[in-house]
């Protein structure tokens, strides 16, 4: 944990995870009162939900072969990217047809994401140390994502409805996705060797 606090891509990941949290969790809370609020039954934004979810266990095979491809650090900015593009997609959602689109696609990058999310500390600094170099963060992600919900309700009892805060969320996630950008692998790496035994 000593070596991590001195290295970028320890405050710059946990950063982005900590946004992700934040805006995530406050879709996830806000989503069916938007879909009802626009124009869908309650069993039809349920629905969209239900095929969101199977999405997002689709999106955690999807992207865990991905990253073996191409990195988890690159497959993490790719997945932040396509949420940011697929949140429109629930902004004009007035139709069935509209939230399962959105439910395809922001599905499958969430799943993908939310996934990696658990990993990706010891991807980047080894899995030996990973507990208290994971927890250290933990209590500002947690607060993040604890407290974008009821600011996001703030927002609506204020302004009596939803509008411009779609903006705010891609805002976020693009944020996220550039964390990454400017968050390289250790060149050192954390995993002390293997001790040699008789």
């Amino acid at each position: 944990l000593r070596e991590t606090l001195h290295l970028k891509s320890y405050w710059l990941v946990g950063i982005a995870l900590s946004i992700t949290m934040m805006t995530s969790g406050s879709i996830n809370f806000h989503q069916i009162p938007y879909l009802i609020e626009h124009g869908l039954q309650p069993g039809q934004a349920a629905l969209v939900i239900t095929v969101w979810s199977i999405m997002g266990a689709a999106g955690s095979i999807f992207g865990g072969i991905l990253a073996q491809r191409i990195t988890m650090r690159r497959t993490m900015i790719g997945t932040l990217v396509l949420m940011a593009l697929t949140i429109p997609l629930l902004a004009r959602a007035t139709t069935l047809r509209d939230g399962l689109l959105y439910a395809l696609t922001n599905g499958l990058a969430f799943g993908s994401h939310v996934t990696f999310m658990q990993v990706i500390h010891a991807d980047y600094f080894g899995r030996f140390h990973v507990g208290k170099i994971r927890g250290s963060f933990q209590p500002v992600q947690l607060g993040m994502n604890a407290i974008g919900p009821p600011l996001i309700g703030i927002w609506y009892d204020q302004l009596g409805s939803y509008d411009g805060v779609f903006i705010i969320f891609v805002s976020m996630f693009l944020i996220a996705a550039i964390c990454y950008v400017f968050a390289p692998y250790p060149k050192k790496s954390l995993i002390p060797p293997k001790k040699i035994t008789d």
